[in-house]
């Protein structure tokens, strides 16, 4: 996977997760997170760290607990998603070394998915988040780089360099630096 300059940040976030901490993804749409999320998982599962990865949509945050869906289907029915959810993320605590939870557009999750995750950093559980800025966002997810609960990496766009070699990369052919300066 080509992450076209940023895999000295997958490289450092992986390393905050070891290390027990959490950490938020931000940026603007179509920045990177996503495809730098996507670089961490791979270093993660690469080095024998369990991840369970999932991705919030606006259809998931119609549904709560909606985004854990999958999850949480076989977990005993419970008065709330929020209590399923929770239970579900400590059972997959308990399986040995803690797995990261790993949520793509946390920005997008419904209050109920955001509570439980909040409350599983807090209780010690490493999570990786991605969120759009200029977004809103449930306030449990606002609180991972409000309060410092997650370490924050902030996402801008490619150099020059690395946004030459992207386009080299989906054309599959050299291109003229003229070229990549206009697109640049």
């Amino acid at each position: 996977m080509s992450l076209h300059g940023r895999e000295t940040d997958r490289d450092r976030i992986a390393a905050d997760l070891r290390g027990g901490r959490s950490v938020v993804i931000l940026g603007g749409a179509g920045i990177g997170k996503t495809e730098l999320w996507r670089g961490v998982l791979e270093a993660l599962q690469k080095q024998g760290t369990p991840v369970c990865r999932v991705v919030a949509t606006a259809t998931t945050r119609l549904i709560p607990g909606g985004v854990f869906a999958g999850l949480i289907a076989h977990a005993a029915p419970s008065r709330s998603a929020s209590d399923r959810i929770v239970a579900t993320l400590r059972a997959l605590a308990a399986e040995g070394e803690t797995a990261v939870i790993c949520v793509d557009d946390a920005h997008l999750l419904d209050d109920e998915s955001a509570a439980a995750i909040l409350q599983h950093a807090l209780s010690g559980g490493r999570l990786l988040l991605t969120a759009r800025t200029g977004e809103p966002a449930p306030d449990a997810v606002r609180r991972f780089w409000k309060d410092g609960i997650a370490s924050v990496w902030n996402v801008g766009p490619l150099d020059a360099e690395a946004s030459a070699a992207l386009v080299e990369e989906q054309v599959g052919a050299p291109v003229e630096r003229l070229t990549q300066a206009r697109l640049y």
